[in-house]
């Protein structure tokens, strides 16, 4: 069995092992060390990655670690080595400190629901952008508030700077009820228990930071229902930090572009909106004194089919929205086939519509003779046509109808 040596020391960063044995899968081989710092994936946390040195000089990377179940380590490189050979082993400590302070932050942040809220974390993931828990609550809600997710940021704040000792221990069974655990263990032998001061008490195998300042900050970014529970997005240490500068230097920008302070923004934003619905609105009330226009205009000029008569609305503007509500009130009230469009640079977005009442006609059968991609139903159908020669094309498409 691996001697699990970040157990005792979470920033041992490089350590001397000898090889216990070597086995191929597939394309890669798995080594097995007397001694090891690599954590094997484990309870949400990620492994470790680093490399392997062998005497000869030959440098091998770990780019995987798992703990088979007799509790052996055993670390992914791409060669062979042979068992009994020393090495001189190093981890990716930017990936362990990551994960120290991800991980860190997770049981803080699960404590602090717990105290506050009553919560139970029941799964934690550390995600390579964004870290998650999933918390159950006993009234079964599955949304926190805006003031409870800042009540759990701040809480988890004041005791990251507090620079609190942080504690690793194997306790034995008879100990626990001395111990106020956040929750039961979920094993029954080789308890370990990580403790933060006198605020977090819970069983984990994972890594963590010798003290809680190290964790650095954390940042809630959501608290979303998932599966019944509540999902909480967080990131923390240098993750929060990258995040908090990422969104300033945005804010910033914004602020600039709209001649603000930053604080004032959201102000300015729902102003410009404001602002935009009233043109929008003003924008549909033009449109409308325009195609009421243009449809007296091709009533009195409508494309002549035998008896037929089709009025061709041509409209200079683009909303598809208004397109369709238009032509569908107008052919209500008109005894001609409606055939209004949209008029882009290159082609032709048409909503034809008739009376469902009036003079009985497939509109459908249109659509091949006007080369038109559409379809719909007899009394009408939708879709784009080529805005070339469109006058006698529809006069040709219904000859015959």
């Amino acid at each position: 069995m691996t001697r699990r040596l970040y157990y005792d020391d979470s920033l041992l960063t490089e350590f001397d092992a000898v090889v216990t044995g070597c086995v191929r899968r597939g394309d890669i081989w798995l080594c097995a060390l007397d001694r090891s710092a690599f954590y094997p994936t484990s309870g949400g946390q990620p492994y470790d990655t680093g490399t392997i040195i062998c005497p000869d000089g030959r440098v091998c990377g770990v780019t995987d670690v798992e703990c088979d179940g007799d509790g052996e380590v055993w670390h992914t490189i791409s060669g062979e080595i042979a068992a009994g050979t020393p090495v001189r082993c190093a981890i990716d400590w930017d990936r362990r400190r990551d994960h120290m302070e991800q991980h860190g932050g997770e049981h803080l942040l699960a404590g602090a629901v717990w105290r506050h809220l009553q919560g139970t974390t029941i799964g934690l993931h550390l995600g390579k952008d964004d870290s998650t828990i999933d918390v159950a609550f006993p009234d079964g809600r599955t949304h926190l508030t805006e003031d409870e997710i800042t009540l759990l940021e701040k809480q988890v704040n004041s005791w990251i700077r507090l620079d609190a000792p942080v504690k690793c221990y194997f306790a034995q069974p008879s100990q626990l009820p001395g111990i106020p655990l956040r929750k039961p263990p979920t094993v029954t032998e080789n308890i370990r228990i990580v403790q933060y001061g006198d605020f977090e008490y819970c069983a984990c195998g994972g890594t963590h930071p010798p003290r809680s300042g190290m964790i650095g900050q954390i940042k809630i970014l959501s608290a979303l229902p998932s599966k019944g529970k509540v999902r909480i997005s967080f990131v923390c240490g240098e993750r929060a930090e990258n995040r908090l500068r990422a969104a300033f230097r945005v804010l910033k920008e914004l602020s600039d572009k709209l001649s603000c302070h930053w604080g004032d923004t959201p102000e300015a934003v729902r102003t410009i909106q404001e602002r935009n619905e009233e043109l929008a609105r003003e924008g549909v009330r033009k449109n409308e004194i325009i195609a009421r226009y243009e449809i007296e205009r091709a009533c009195g000029n409508p494309v002549i089919c035998g008896e037929r008569q089709i009025a061709l609305v041509m409209l200079p503007f683009d909303d598809k929205k208004f397109l369709a509500r238009f032509a569908s009130d107008e052919a209500g009230r008109r005894e001609m086939v409606v055939f209004a469009a949209l008029k882009p640079a290159e082609g032709v977005s048409f909503f034809c519509m008739c009376r469902p009442d009036g003079d009985p006609v497939d509109l459908r059968k249109m659509i091949a003779p006007l080369k038109a991609k559409g379809g719909g139903r007899p009394e009408m159908v939708q879709g784009t046509v080529p805005a070339d020669e469109i006058r006698a094309r529809l006069a040709e498409a219904f000859q015959g109808m």
